[in-house]
């Protein structure tokens, strides 16, 4: 099968699109011919003619839903009439402006990461599926106790503080206060890491409200992203705002590999697809986070998050995906 999957795969792979979009590439194309196409370049006379003569079955933009997703889907859906176009939804917030043209710029089906929200995609795509991205198991898995001392030297962590991690854009919409807040009521106990992409460039007030409250926050690349992982003892995501994040945030995924405890709110597809327990915290406002978290530093937990996330292979993900698509082809 010949798969054109429009994203972007350029420079550091520190934002959860590009991963999706190069782990998909790299798993699907085991067993099918893959051809990533960035949304930028994706409507070039030169490149139109290469995806032509690739001759795509499918037509998958990864980067949705924007008004130019839609115009770029459609005109390659146009110039490519046997190809089947899916866009994924990471982030199901829509325009006025593309509501209104959806219903002539729809593609044949829309992946949705969670239910919300569902409708409007139902009402105006022929076929609309639920599809969770994955995670990458073998890069991202528990360590021992005295690995973890060996990184926390490593990477300069207080060897006996509880660390609690948090890694993604700084950015307003994320609701890092609470992470500020924590670190001022709790420093006798606890270091506040976070680890902030280059991707986008970080707010600088609330940047600059994180570091005068005394967490410690790294604006780069890690190439060994697992280990920041493998050397915290909690995960915490704040992002309670419905544009924070993609509804399945793929550090959410990450830490439950490594098995952290992890602490977030009834976050997009995270109900959807995970129960509540075995070191996976639900929380519904920042009191109830604190609780939480204070709770996980005084007693010890039975922590199962990695057995959660075990059939969330990239691996398994590419085959659902696959599947997906045959289904379809197939109608």
């Amino acid at each position: 099968m010949n798969i054109l999957l429009i994203g972007d795969i350029t420079g550091n792979l520190d934002e959860g699109m590009k991963n999706t979009t190069f782990n998909l590439k790299r798993v699907l194309e085991k067993h099918h011919e893959v051809m990533v196409m960035h949304p930028r370049q994706a409507i070039r006379l030169e490149t139109l003619k290469k995806i032509r003569s690739f001759k795509p079955a499918i037509i998958h933009y990864v980067h949705g839903p924007t008004f130019r997703s839609f115009v770029v889907t459609k005109l390659l859906s146009i110039l490519n009439v046997d190809a089947l176009a899916v866009m994924s939804v990471p982030k199901p917030t829509i325009g006025s402006i593309t509501k209104f043209f959806l219903p002539i710029l729809k593609p044949n089906s829309f992946l949705l990461q969670s239910k919300r929200n569902a409708n409007l995609f139902k009402a105006s795509a022929f076929s609309v599926y639920y599809f969770s991205p994955g995670v990458n198991l073998e890069k991202f898995h528990p360590v021992s106790v005295s690995r973890r001392k060996i990184l926390r030297t490593k990477y300069g962590v207080p060897a006996k503080k509880f660390i609690i991690l948090h890694v993604g854009h700084i950015s307003k919409q994320r609701n890092l206060n609470v992470l500020s807040n924590i670190q001022r009521l709790h420093s006798d106990i606890l270091q506040v890491l976070i680890v902030g992409a280059l991707t986008i460039k970080p707010d600088k007030h609330i940047l600059r409200k994180l570091i005068d409250s005394g967490c410690t926050v790294w604006i780069k690349y890690f190439e060994n992203l697992e280990e920041i992982y493998q050397l915290a003892d909690c995960y915490l995501f704040p992002g309670m705002y419905e544009s924070s994040a993609v509804e399945i945030p793929l550090s959410i995924l990450e830490a439950m590999a490594c098995n952290l405890p992890v602490i977030t709110d009834r976050f997009g597809g995270l109900p959807d697809l995970f129960h509540e327990g075995d070191g996976l915290y639900f929380a519904v406002n920042e009191d109830d986070m604190c609780r939480v978290l204070v709770n996980i530093c005084q007693s010890r937990q039975d922590v199962k998050t990695r057995k959660k996330v075990e059939n969330f292979s990239w691996e398994n993900a590419a085959s659902r995906l696959v599947k997906l698509y045959e289904k379809q082809l197939c109608k």
